[in-house]
């Protein structure tokens, strides 16, 4: 019988399970590296209702470039969130894109295309915070590089926060 993540059911072990925590025998090594122990799990919302509503939690997350939410105290590091995407160009968009490459000009489909990568990785990266247990994201930094011809790869990360519920300065 195959042993499951007493946080998130899945298999643990084997070669087609997930590594199992060298902590806690009955996680496996991604809940405990999120830091989603029973106890807080227990306490509060379930991590399957936690990943049901991780769309609508993102919103609320507050995100900085700096290494502080001004204003805010840090009281926790939880680790680093992630989010990406790679997309496409198309090819009604690289007619376009040759004309404007003989007369010169901005690239508008290739800029709304990007933008839109954009928000959808950090959106992501917002989520994967929220599935740590953080409510902030510091040091947000954005990479972007090319996969193949035509697409696209943007990531956004950063360090995933807890911040007090109160401000500094009450």
């Amino acid at each position: 019988m195959a042993r499951e993540c007493s946080i998130c059911g899945t298999k643990l072990g084997g070669f087609s399970g997930a590594p199992v925590s060298y902590k806690d025998a009955s996680r496996c090594l991604k809940c405990d590296d999120k830091k989603l122990d029973p106890e807080v799990v227990a306490e509060g919302q379930r991590v399957e209702e936690l990943k049901n509503n991780a769309d609508k939690l993102a919103k609320g997350v507050a995100i900085s470039t700096t290494a502080e939410i001004f204003g805010r105290e840090i009281i926790d590091h939880v680790g680093i969130a992630r989010g990406g995407t790679v997309r496409a160009k198309n090819a009604i968009s690289d007619i376009g894109a040759g004309i404007k490459n003989m007369v010169g000009g901005e690239v508008k489909a290739y800029t709304q295309l990007l933008a839109d990568a954009r928000e959808q990785a950090i959106h992501r990266m917002k989520v994967d915070a929220v599935l740590m247990g953080a409510n902030a994201v510091v040091g947000v930094n954005f990479s972007t590089s090319m996969i193949d011809v035509g697409t696209a790869e943007i990531a956004a990360f950063g360090t995933a926060v807890t911040l007090a519920e109160e401000d500094i300065d009450d």
